[in-house]
């Protein structure tokens, strides 16, 4: 039998079209991934520029954060100092011996301050009569008034900044104060942040939803109560609650205290917590019983309970109660009263 020679027949007519759908699917598959690169590459480049704004600002953010801080500790730590009697003593006759006025570096409070401090900050103080108060400013400044009051704005309202629109006065947050660095001994550079000790009666606020007013107000090396002497504070008037006139006392007693416990304990019920520390004492002391238990505290205190609606008994449900200038109504001025059409009245019958 004859030998084929098999390598020089043509192929098939279909292998042709084979080979050329094979290239055409490539060639659409290197089109198709080379689009998505394009295409990546373009949101790449269009990200990079909101990336590193987004990081920049982040950046400012906590350097702006930490700059709070450290000047947060500043100024608490000179309030430390101006507390000490020894210390402040010292400093009153320096101020007297320089004309009421002097500049110090932070290390001046103490050799627990951080000397580095030294080199960005000043604090400047003042003697009025008997007042000694500081101001802390910066040494560089920002040199940008909205830089400073992003700073002051997250520190609160004893901060402020130099606007580089003035010469020689510093301005509150929202301009609630202002002051003359001068008067400290001081200079601060145009667009910086300052902080003083004068303008802090915010941030030595507290409040009482949480705690029982039944001794003195712990106010760490201070008590709140009259007499004279170091380490007292003394007020004529005293608001408790609220600045309405039965939250208001020129002196204080027990009795105060049960209304305040009253109050408070009323607070919580609104927020379904019948179960408070204020609400025990109420039921332990028979403040809410009922109608004549509320008239009773209010008179108690000095003060006409006024008609409403009010918390009684040991459940502390919500019911009316009448009163005519404080007091529990007679049976004809309770009927009275309802046949004019007070809510209060036609409601109240049986809570006393």
């Amino acid at each position: 039998m004859p030998k084929q020679n098999h390598s020089s027949a043509p192929p098939p007519a279909y292998m042709d079209n084979v080979n050329n759908e094979r290239v055409l699917k490539l060639r659409k598959q290197s089109g198709s991934i080379l689009l998505e690169a394009v295409i990546m590459i373009g949101l790449v480049a269009a990200l990079i520029p909101i990336l590193y704004t987004h990081i920049a600002n982040r950046k400012e953010e906590i350097k702006n954060i930490n700059k709070a801080n450290v000047m947060l500790h500043l100024q608490r730590e000179t309030q430390n100092f101006l507390n000490d009697a020894d210390k402040r003593a010292a400093l009153d006759e320096a101020l007297t011996a320089a004309g009421g006025k002097l500049a110090k570096n932070p290390s001046y409070l103490g050799s627990h301050i951080n000397a580095s401090l030294d080199n960005h900050y000043t604090i400047g103080f003042k003697k009025s009569g008997d007042d000694i108060n500081a101001i802390i400013v910066e040494k560089i400044g920002s040199a940008n008034d909205v830089k400073a009051a992003e700073i002051a704005r997250l520190i609160g309202t004893s901060a402020g900044i130099k606007s580089s629109m003035n010469s020689d006065t510093v301005y509150g947050v929202n301009g609630l104060w202002r002051e003359t660095v001068a008067d400290y001994g001081v200079s601060a550079p145009a667009g910086s942040t300052v902080i003083t000790t004068e303008y802090t009666k915010t941030g030595n606020a507290f409040y009482t939803s949480d705690m029982l007013i039944d001794s003195d107000i712990d106010l760490g090396a201070y008590k709140l109560y009259s007499g004279t002497g170091n380490n007292k504070i003394v007020v004529n008037r005293l608001c408790i609650g609220g600045q309405e006139e039965n939250n208001c006392r020129t002196s204080w007693a027990d009795v105060d205290t049960n209304l305040m416990l009253l109050k408070k304990c009323y607070a919580r019920v609104r927020l379904d917590d019948r179960g408070s520390n204020y609400c025990k004492k109420v039921t332990e002391r028979h403040l809410s019983d009922n109608c004549t238990s509320v008239a009773n505290t209010y008179s108690a205190a000095i003060l006409e309970a006024p008609s409403g609606y009010y918390y009684l008994g040991t459940g502390f449900v919500r019911k009316a109660c009448y009163f005519v200038k404080g007091a529990v109504p007679t049976a004809a001025e309770l009927s009275t009263a309802c046949s004019g059409g007070d809510t209060y009245a036609c409601e109240a019958s049986g809570n006393y």
